[in-house]
């Protein structure tokens, strides 16, 4: 990463030349390029080269199992990036950063169609966040639903009053968020059947995608830059129209005519257009395990 005129050099002086290193070094391992040596980048720095070599292994195998998904996909998720594809005949032709599940809880790994954009989308809470996440912060704080703009509603949608419910044994209710500048969905939800119950989504929390690594969602995947994708993924007249739907403000549903294939996928290796190695941290864990079934050891 250096230029060759570094191999003169005599003195360990962090200077210009060596942050510029660093900052490429960073690029090319789905770090943020600050050029300051923190824990990830010195734990990337530190990989050995047999470790590399089993790396790019494993991404051998699993090329083998997504080039026909790869080469179909309009859209692709790379998981252990955190990063969107638009992808025309396998060539990708725009891409941009995301936000998808901490490793407790992951983003799945699926292949799928989009056939809908809800647009101003209300959040039903998922069961999952209801239980772990909101249920202890309301019995802690009773004013939590009010600050956060929140309802409480029984399972046919008709709203309830929180200081009727028994926060220690709720029931059968769900909270929900009207659309708005702090929904968690932001402005646009892209929608593709799955049994996770995981979506693309906009986002609020804007300043997440200048981190690295972008593991923060509870398994749902964030995208930054929603109206840059949508005009590479509509035509200019149904761009149109969905942007003055979008500025109405109302909850709209949106049908995507033809289906665009999406493939949320894992990779940790791959190669750039200019033919360099990019690598990304094996975050979930998955490329030890399947380099272990390689290898003919137990899981």
């Amino acid at each position: 990463y250096l230029p060759a005129t570094a191999a003169q050099r005599q003195d360990s002086l962090f200077d210009l030349e060596l942050v510029a290193a660093l900052e490429d070094f960073q690029r090319s391992h789905a770090l943020k390029p600050d050029g300051l040596l923190g824990p990830a980048s010195l734990a990337e720095l530190n990989v050995d080269a047999l470790t590399r070599r089993d790396q790019l292994r494993v991404n051998l195998e699993r090329l083998r199992w997504l080039a026909e998904d790869l080469a179909r996909a309009r859209l692709a998720i790379n998981v252990a990036a955190a990063e969107l594809l638009v992808l025309e005949d396998g060539r990708e032709l725009w891409r941009t950063r995301t936000q998808v599940g901490r490793p407790d809880r992951q983003t799945p790994l699926l292949v799928s169609q989009i056939d809908r954009l809800t647009l101003n989308p209300r959040w039903i809470v998922p069961p999952t966040i209801f239980r772990e996440d909101k249920l202890p912060a309301i019995r802690r704080d009773p004013g939590y639903l009010a600050r956060h703009q929140m309802n409480v509603e029984d399972r046919a949608g008709q709203r309830l009053d929180p200081a009727l419910i028994d926060w220690d044994n709720p029931g059968p209710i769900r909270l929900s968020q009207a659309a708005g500048p702090h929904n968690p969905l932001g402005r646009l939800a892209l929608r593709f059947p799955n049994p996770f119950a995981v979506y693309l989504h906009d986002t609020p929390s804007q300043l997440l995608f200048e981190k690295s690594p972008r593991f923060f969602s509870s398994g749902c995947v964030r995208v930054e830059a929603v109206d840059s994708l949508l005009a590479r993924l509509l035509p200019a007249e149904e761009l149109a129209e969905v942007e003055l739907r979008l500025a109405s403000g109302r909850t709209q549903e949106y049908r995507v005519r033809p289906k665009l294939p999406l493939l949320i996928g894992y990779w940790t290796v791959e190669v750039d257009d200019r033919g360099r190695t990019r690598y990304a941290p094996d975050i979930y864990q998955h490329d030890r395990r399947l380099l272990r079934a390689l290898l003919g050891l137990r899981p």
